[in-house]
């Protein structure tokens, strides 16, 4: 570190972010090299020892000021975050079921929306679809040319809450396995045990189908046969994105969302 004697080494870690804020932790460490394997000092007689002493006083005053400097820094750094924490804690609105949601887009963000998103899809030349919708509302909006196709992977969430429903809220711990590996590694082969565990095909349609009516889909029919050879049958089941978000959105507030 610039100013600093070769003999002093400071480590200064930063470490992660959080809420846009860094937080920082400083290590220091110091060792001076006559602290460990020290010459014989009657080599260098006693006007080599004093010069030694001088250079390292002078070391220590130049440790002890970056020291001081790196520590008012991790102070300003720690009450910079505490503040913004505050503020996020002031202007975030809680996320918990049965929460009022927040305004929609006026009209004149939403044309912006479309705008912006029409130009995007213009430039990857090909059908591209979004929809959204406010956690607890019922309003959709939707972007693009795409509108509806297999749901292929998504519907391993509808699938998932089927297991916790079946189980009566509490899956033990292989099916708690086979969720998770569907989930968050989108494992197939976990997801059709999932899927051979609610029954027969027409059985765990029914049972996958009845997930989507709770959460306010009641359009969408849940494929049980595999009508393309090598696909799950689950998988191919025509779900619209516009019935995707709604259902997501109706997730937080339904029973085994958990």
């Amino acid at each position: 570190m610039p100013g600093l004697p070769r003999e002093l080494y400071m480590i200064v870690s930063l470490v992660g972010w959080k809420r846009c804020a860094v937080i920082t932790a400083v290590t220091i460490a110091g060792t001076l090299s006559g602290c460990q394997g020290a010459s014989d000092p009657s080599a260098g007689g006693a006007g080599s020892a004093a010069a030694t002493d001088t250079s390292h006083a002078t070391s220590m005053t130049k440790f002890e000021q970056e020291t001081e400097r790196l520590r008012k820094e991790r102070d300003r750094l720690k009450a910079e975050l505490s503040a913004q924490e505050k503020n996020a804690t002031k202007t975030t609105s809680p996320r918990v079921p049965g929460a009022k949601p927040g305004p929609l887009p006026s009209a004149g963000d939403a044309a912006g929306l479309q705008v912006s998103f029409d130009k995007l899809a213009a430039q990857l030349g090909g059908s591209e679809g979004l929809a959204f919708s406010s956690v607890g509302r019922g309003a959709t909006t939707q972007l693009g040319s795409w509108r509806t196709g297999a749901g292929w992977s998504t519907v391993k969430v509808p699938l998932a809450v089927a297991a916790v429903v079946k189980a009566n809220g509490k899956p033990d711990a292989e099916i708690q396995r086979l969720m998770r590996l569907s989930l968050t590694a989108s494992d197939n082969a976990a997801a059709e045990q999932l899927w051979s565990h609610l029954g027969e095909p027409q059985t765990a349609a029914a049972q996958v189908q009845a997930v989507l009516r709770s959460g306010g889909d009641h359009d969408t029919v849940v494929q049980s046969q595999r009508v393309r050879p090598g696909f799950t049958a689950f998988g191919q089941t025509s779900w619209s994105v516009a019935n995707q978000a709604a259902f997501v959105a109706a997730l937080p507030c339904m029973s085994n969302r958990r």
